[in-house]
């Protein structure tokens, strides 16, 4: 797949775009935009209050009807104007007004679960933002290529990325992508499962950012010493403080990482036997957000009976593997693919 001549010339950006957070890069600039995926948006008017981590306090304090909203969710456009003017308003903060009068070109990442309807949606969000062109490249590719490895030169490479509201599995080989899934469950389900446990087990109502919290410093493993959390009794909604036990939060992620474990292991069952092996032999590769949980490789490690390895720059994987695609698009490919069947294209 070759780009035009205007193409070429056209700027160029590449899009990770996740349900939590939302990261741009420019060719040739690295990574110039890292933001939370958000729009405060009064719902009376339409008007955009503020986007990303922008604050809409400034913008409008006594305004009815102000309403946070993401418009991506487990991979799904969930309000594409909004979409369309989160996109457009991080494009421009990014790279100000500085654009190539025919328009851009976007590279972007989706995970494997989304349906054909659901990326049109997303590709619409964007074409909606003013880009002119397109690339779709898939979420577990990308993760795999920016994790750094060896795709176009060894077989039996393995990649889970754990995002905010998608995971995503691949085994490929030099000739390509050999088993791929993906299912609508990240760290926000993650965040939802504490939630709900803190719920049953205390009655307190807890925010996300408490679960965020208690996700992010409890993880899988749980410590001897309780912690105390702040929130709202069920029965008569006021604010109360209560010691959580750790072994509850550990526990509650444990059962969630079950899904990743069961994820990787109907992946390895789709493989030929000899990837299997070297899949085996190399380890897993984990990315995203969630592999940075304490304790979740030696679970997953456990559970599935493979090594287990965290990437660096867990974070920005899957963006890292998309700059690599764009500069595929704009100077042809690297010699390692030039002797392999594979592709880091997928549109």
């Amino acid at each position: 797949m070759e780009l035009s001549f205007f193409d070429r010339l056209s700027s160029m950006i590449v899009v990770d775009l996740g349900t939590v957070n939302t990261l741009i890069a420019g060719v040739n600039k690295g990574i110039v935009l890292r933001e939370p995926s958000r729009v405060v948006v009064n719902t009376e008017t339409g008007e955009i209050l503020a986007l990303g981590s922008e604050n809409a306090k400034n913008k409008s304090q006594t305004l009815n009807g102000v309403r946070t909203v993401f418009p991506m969710s487990d991979g799904v456009v969930v309000d594409i104007t909004l979409m369309s003017h989160m996109v457009a308003g991080f494009v421009k903060k990014a790279f100000g007004n500085k654009f190539r009068p025919f328009g851009m070109t976007a590279v972007i990442c989706v995970p494997g679960c989304v349906t054909s309807v659901e990326q049109q949606a997303i590709e619409e969000a964007f074409y909606r933002a003013g880009i002119k062109k397109v690339f779709v490249m898939s979420e577990a590719v990308a993760a795999a290529i920016g994790a750094g490895l060896p795709v176009y030169k060894e077989d039996g490479c393995m990649i889970v990325d754990i995002g905010g509201g998608t995971t995503d599995t691949a085994i490929m080989s030099k000739n390509g992508v050999e088993a791929m899934k993906s299912h609508k469950h990240g760290s926000v389900h993650m965040n939802e499962a504490i939630i709900r446990a803190i719920k049953m087990e205390y009655g307190i109502d807890i925010g996300d950012a408490t679960a965020e919290e208690l996700k992010c410093s409890i993880g899988l493993v749980g410590t001897s010493a309780p912690l105390a959390v702040r929130g709202r009794r069920i029965n008569t909604g006021l604010p109360d403080t209560v010691e959580v036990d750790t072994g509850v939060v550990a526990s509650t992620l444990q059962r969630e990482t079950q899904n990743t474990v069961s994820l990787i292991l109907d992946t390895l069952l789709e493989s030929p036997p000899e990837l299997v092996s070297k899949v085996i032999e190399r380890g897993i590769m984990l990315s995203g957000g969630g592999a940075l949980l304490k304790g979740i490789v030696d679970y997953i490690s456990s559970a599935a009976g493979v090594d287990v390895l965290v990437a660096e720059d867990s974070l920005d994987c899957v963006l890292l593997g998309a700059m690599q695609m764009a500069d595929e698009l704009i100077y042809g490919p690297m010699l390692d693919e030039e002797d392999s069947g594979f592709s880091a294209i997928t549109v």
